[in-house]
C-alpha cells in the first residue's frame, strides 16, 4: 500500500512515521522550499532522506509540473496537511483518494486556523478528524475520529503536541482499515450541522486592556511561539 506525504509540518512526520512503523510505504515527500514554508514547519527533508524517501520541494501544488510528478508515483493515497488549497486535478491522483484531517469535531467548526481559534475560544476538548478529501472545505466523509483535550494553561505549541500526538495514534487505526479494507470510505457528514471559522487577521492577536485577563490570556496563549505572538499597543 502505496503514500505520498504532503506536508511540511511535525504534523506530517508524525504521520509518515506511522505509517513506516506499521508496514506502509511512503514512496515520496512533498514539502515547500525553505523560503515558502509557514511559521511551524518541520525539516522535512532531512527526516525523507533520513529514511530513505524520495523527497521534492513544491510552491504551487497545484501546478502543472506537481501534477506530473505526483502522478509518476502511482501511489494508493496522498495523505494530505498542506497549508494551501488543493484543486481537483491533485485530489484525482491517487488510486483510491487524498485523506485529509482536520483538529474539530467535525461537521462542526471547519475553516481557518482551528487550534487558534479553539484555545481562543477556551474550548477544552476536540478530535482530529481524518477525512477523504472532496472539493469542498472539510466536508468530506469522515475516516476516523481521535479525541485529544486542552487544557487551560496550554500554549499553542503543547496544544499542537497533543494533535501530533492524535495524528500518530490516528495514522496507525487507518492505516490497519484501509488494510483490511483499501476502499473504505468512512461515514458521511451531516452538512446541516456544520458552522465555519474564519482565517484570522492581524485584528484577532491586537490586545486591549478593556478585555477581561482571561480573554486577553487565552488570545496571548493562543498565538504564542512559533507565531510572532499577540501584540499589546
Amino acid at each position: 500500500m502505496r503514500f505520498i506525504m504532503l506536508g511540511t509540518s511535525e504534523f506530517n512526520l508524525c504521520c509518515t512515521q506511522a505509517l513506516l512503523d506499521t508496514g506502509g510505504e511512503v514512496c515520496a515527500m512533498i514539502s515547500m522550499p525553505e523560503d515558502a514554508r509557514p511559521n511551524n514547519s518541520a525539516d522535512v527533508e532531512n527526516f525523507a532522506e533520513s529514511n530513505g524517501i524520495p523527497y521534492h520541494d513544491i510552491e504551487n501544488i497545484n501546478s502543472s509540473q506537481s501534477l506530473k510528478l505526483l502522478s509518476s508515483y502511482s501511489t494508493d493515497y496522498i495523505f494530505v496537511s498542506w497549508p494551501k488549497i488543493l484543486k481537483e486535478k491533485i485530489l484525482e491522483i491517487p488510486i483510491n483518494y487524498c485523506i485529509g484531517t482536520h483538529p474539530t469535531d467535525l461537521p462542526y467548526n471547519r475553516g481557518r486556523h482551528p487550534l487558534h481559534w479553539l484555545i481562543s475560544l477556551g474550548l477544552s476538548e476536540t478530535k482530529l478528524s481524518f477525512l477523504k478529501m472532496d472539493k469542498g472545505v472539510d466536508t468530506g466523509d469522515i475516516l476516523l475520529q481521535v479525541p485529544f483535550s486542552i487544557s487551560p494553561d496550554d500554549l499553542i505549541g503543547d496544544v499542537v503536541n497533543k494533535m501530533n500526538t492524535a495524528a500518530y495514534e490516528g495514522t496507525v487505526r487507518l492505516h490497519e482499515k484501509l488494510l483490511t479494507n483499501p476502499s473504505y470510505s468512512g461515514i458521511k457528514q451531516n452538512h446541516t450541522l456544520a458552522n465555519y471559522w474564519r482565517k484570522r487577521t492581524p485584528h484577532d492577536i491586537v490586545l486591549d486592556l478593556r478585555m477581561s485577563s482571561d480573554f486577553i490570556l487565552r488570545t496571548v496563549r493562543s498565538f504564542t511561539l512559533p507565531y510572532p505572538c499577540a501584540k499589546l499597543i
